[in-house]
């Protein structure tokens, strides 16, 4: 993936970002999981509130979004490479979350990609 996409992606808000963070209130200390991370507009703006993050995608790109959360938020965020359905494989079954974000729509990260398989051209 191309230097310039990987700006766009990261500079992308998600449609409904405000509505989200006013719903969910992250807090400083607190624990969410993102189980739809994407290119991490959720989960960048949750972290920013001092909240800590699990995030999980299935998307192999999205690996590039996390190295950056995580450079940026060591010892608040931890990335998961696999489907939400796992999620129960790779997180502690006692562990207890203080909001979890599933954003279901379209991937615009895939729709920007024609070669993937996915667009409007």
């Amino acid at each position: 993936m191309n230097k310039k996409l990987i700006d766009t992606q990261l500079d992308h808000t998600p449609v409904m970002l405000d509505e989200v963070i006013d719903n969910l209130a992250p807090k400083a200390g607190e624990l969410h999981l993102d189980c739809t991370f994407g290119a991490g507009g959720y989960t960048k703006a949750i972290l920013k509130t001092g909240a800590n993050v699990i995030a999980i995608d299935r998307d192999p790109t999205a690996q590039k979004y996390a190295d950056i959360l995580s450079t940026e938020y060591p010892s608040q965020f931890k990335f998961i490479h696999s489907t939400f359905g796992n999620a129960t494989s790779y997180i502690d079954k006692n562990q207890r979350f203080d909001g979890i974000v599933m954003d279901l729509g379209v991937s615009s990260m895939q729709l920007d990609q024609a070669e993937r398989g996915f667009s409007f051209m």
